[in-house]
């Protein structure tokens, strides 16, 4: 047991630094040592990191079968806490293979175990799971709502990082229901939390997310603002990519700006 701890342990260290295939091997090695000993417990975590690095590696449908492989094990241990997990991560599974359908009935099992064991972290996941799977099928009143009942939940528990996900979520929710200012009012929210998280990385994401909010209701001024802060923090980090793709909307940006002063003169 102890050396398979080991084995997954040197896995999820290279999962971290982003070399999800080593990983993987790291991950395998651990599972046949699990496996044929019947230790479940370790087996779920394992065949939990195998599914989330084919997630990664954009392989949904095989990290289908070791998500399935991890419920197994927590149910037949009775472990409640496990099974609301499994079932959380069934859900978000079958939401990247657009089963949004399923990853809803997935989600609904979750939240019934957590509503059993006032589990507020468990229920506010869900909700926020929930919502994401019902937006991808334009239910946006519906996924709205699942979204606020994700920030009541992670408010009990003062859990900010929750809370910044079910923020954004809302934003993103709202602007797609064209409910620009609602947008605006929780993208800002989530900015205020990720600020104070120090999630600068994030933070520039959603500053993106603001620009286009911006852009929406013609406010040019204030998209170009959120749109250079975006890119500043990208380039502290030298994201290129997203350096070049804030680039480009500032330069839009100065486009509309030069095209509204030739039409003064």
């Amino acid at each position: 047991r102890d050396y398979g701890w080991f084995l997954m342990n040197i896995g999820r260290q290279h999962f971290f630094m982003g070399e999800v295939e080593r990983a993987m091997a790291w991950f395998e090695r651990a599972r046949a040592i699990f496996d044929p000993r019947d230790l479940l417990s370790e087996l779920a975590y394992v065949c939990t990191d195998l599914g989330t690095s084919l997630r990664i590696l954009d392989q949904p449908r095989k990290a289908l079968d070791y998500f399935h492989a991890a419920f197994d094990c927590v149910a037949q241990m009775g472990d409640q806490q496990g099974i609301a997990t499994a079932y959380m991560n069934l859900g978000s599974a079958y939401y990247s293979v657009n089963n949004f359908d399923r990853a809803l009935l997935e989600q609904r099992k979750a939240l019934r175990v957590g509503v059993r064991r006032n589990d507020h972290a468990v229920i506010g996941s869900v909700y926020n799971n929930m919502g994401l799977a019902m937006e991808a099928m334009d239910r946006l009143e519906e996924a709205i709502k699942a979204y606020q009942m994700a920030v009541l939940e992670f408010e009990r528990i003062d859990d900010k990082t929750g809370l910044s996900a079910a923020y954004n979520n809302l934003g993103s929710a709202s602007y797609a229901h064209q409910d620009f200012s609602e947008a605006i009012n929780w993208y800002e929210r989530d900015l205020a939390l990720l600020h104070e998280r120090g999630a600068w990385t994030d933070m520039a994401a959603t500053l993106h997310n603001l620009g286009h909010v911006a852009l929406e209701i013609h406010d040019h001024s204030r998209a170009l603002s959120y749109f250079v802060q975006s890119r500043d923090l990208y380039a502290a980090f030298e994201l290129i990519d997203y350096v070049a793709e804030e680039q480009e909307m500032i330069a839009y940006l100065d486009t509309l700006a030069s095209a509204v002063e030739r039409k003064r003169r």
